[in-house]
C-alpha cells in the first residue's frame, strides 16, 4: 500500500498500481486536480478498486488521524515537497505514516553540489515556482535523518532536469502560434514566462534529486536505540572471572 503525496490528476499512482498490482492512496490539496484524477482513473477496468485519492493536507491529515500511523509500505513524493515550507512537521507526517520497515522516494529540487542560489535565484524560486524550502541535498538528508529515517541515498538528476526544462521552454516558445489561437495570448505569456524562469534557474545554480530511503524495522529501532545509550562508571566493581574485577557500567540517557 503506497501512500502518494502530492498526487495531481494521478498519473503516477495509476501507471505504478497498472504496472505493479500494489494499492495506492494519493493525497491531493486542490480539490478540483483531485476530482480530475479520480474520474481519469474510473475511465480504466479494475483501476480504480486500488487506488484511490483524497482531498487535504497530508500534515493536517497526519496530525488528525485521517492518515493513521503505521498504515503504508512506501510513500513517493515527486516534486512536491519543494512547496511545502514547514518541511520538519512534513517529513515527520511521512515517518509516522509507515510501517516499520516502510520505503519512500522522493523527487525533488535541491541545489546543485556545492552551490548557492542567487538572490535572483531564491527570488525567482519563492515567488515564481513557489518554492520556499529547496536546500542542499546534505541538508535534506540530514532532515530526514532527524525525522528518523535510515539507509538514505541520493541520486544528482541535475543534468537530466536540465536538458528538459531547457527542451519544454523552447518548444512552448516555438508553439506560439497554435497556443495563441486554442488558448489565448494571455495564457502562453504568463506559461512562457514560468517555463523561462524554471529554465533560467537549471541553467543556473538548481538541480533535482531522487532521494530513497526507509524507516527502521521494530528491531532494528530498538538496536539503533541501544547504541544511543552512554555508559558510565558508578565506581562499583563486579566480578568477571575467578580472582578478578572490573567496573560496573551503569547506564546513563
Amino acid at each position: 500500500h503506497v501512500l502518494d503525496i502530492g498526487s495531481g490528476i494521478g498519473g503516477p499512482a495509476r501507471y505504478i498500481a497498472a504496472k505493479s498490482g500494489c494499492r495506492i492512496t494519493g493525497i491531493e490539496l486542490q480539490r478540483d486536480i483531485c476530482e480530475a484524477g479520480q474520474e481519469l482513473t474510473q475511465r480504466v477496468p479494475g483501476l480504480a478498486e486500488r487506488v484511490q485519492f483524497m482531498v487535504g493536507d497530508v500534515i493536517a491529515m497526519s496530525q488528525s488521524g485521517e492518515i493513521p500511523a503505521g498504515t503504508f509500505d512506501h510513500f513517493m513524493s515527486l516534486l512536491v515537497f519543494l512547496h511545502i515550507p514547514d518541511r520538519t512537521t512534513l517529513l515527520k507526517a511521512c515517518f509516522d505514516s509507515l510501517r516499520p520497515g516502510g520505503t519512500f522516494i522522493i523527487e525533488d529540487f535541491a541545489a546543485k553540489p556545492g552551490a548557492e542560489f542567487t538572490s535572483e535565484e531564491k527570488q525567482g524560486l519563492l515567488d515564481v515556482v513557489s518554492a520556499p524550502t529547496v536546500s542542499t541535498v546534505d541538508k535534506y538528508v540530514a532532515d530526514l535523518e532527524a525525522a528518523g529515517f535510515v539507509d538514505i541515498e541520493a541520486v544528482d538528476l541535475s543534468g537530466i532536469w536540465r536538458k528538459w526544462t531547457k527542451a519544454r521552454h523552447d518548444l512552448y516558445v516555438d508553439s506560439r502560434e497554435q497556443t495563441v489561437r486554442t488558448q489565448g495570448e494571455d495564457i502562453f505569456n504568463s506559461r512562457v514566462a514560468f517555463y523561462k524562469v524554471v529554465d533560467d534557474l537549471f541553467a543556473g545554480n538548481l538541480g533535482g534529486v531522487r532521494i530513497t530511503g526507509r524507516k527502521a524495522s521494530e528491531l532494528e529501532s530498538k538496536l539503533l536505540a541501544g547504541r544511543q545509550i552512554k555508559f558510565k562508571s558508578d565506581g562499583a566493581v563486579v566480578n568477571v572471572v575467578e580472582g578478578k574485577t572490573r567496573e560496573r557500567a551503569v547506564k546513563s540517557y
